[in-house]
């Protein structure tokens, strides 16, 4: 009988209801869709390890807890000053702690609204082409 904290694989996604149905290899067997505990919108991809929480109904009242760090899923940084979060495939915010510096990866970027930067500015292009400016006056 399943119950308790259960550890499997997903093997479907359902982004639209926020599901996840989970493979358990120890009893050859895959979940109901189960909800994702989740206070962001990040749906984990098939195959992604995840933690599952079952009642004493077993298979029938359960929730996805979501990943974690372990042999299989490393984590994606070694230094616990730094936070990371991974964006799907490519992208990434970090914000090192020690160095006081966030870093935005991602192919292209869009900022809207009003921007205000404080501070010197620099801007270098992937040519190594550099513009600095500690001040920037209004046209």
């Amino acid at each position: 009988m399943i119950e308790g904290l259960m550890i499997g694989e997903v093997s479907k996604i359902d982004a639209s209801e926020g599901t996840v149905r989970v493979f358990f290899p120890a009893y050859e067997y895959v979940s109901k869709d189960l909800p994702l505990l989740n206070f962001e919108y990040n749906m984990p991809k098939v195959g992604d390890q995840v933690a599952c929480l079952f009642s004493k109904m077993g298979i029938y009242e359960g929730v996805c807890l979501g990943g974690f760090y372990s042999k299989v899923q490393q984590t994606p940084e070694n230094d616990e000053r730094i936070f990371k979060k991974l964006l799907k495939t490519t992208g990434s915010l970090k914000y090192d702690d020690k160095e006081q510096t966030l870093t935005i990866c991602a192919k292209n970027v869009l900022l809207k609204g009003n921007i205000k930067i404080t501070g010197d500015s620099e801007v270098e292009t992937l040519r190594g082409k550099k513009i600095t400016a500690p001040i920037i006056n209004e046209v």
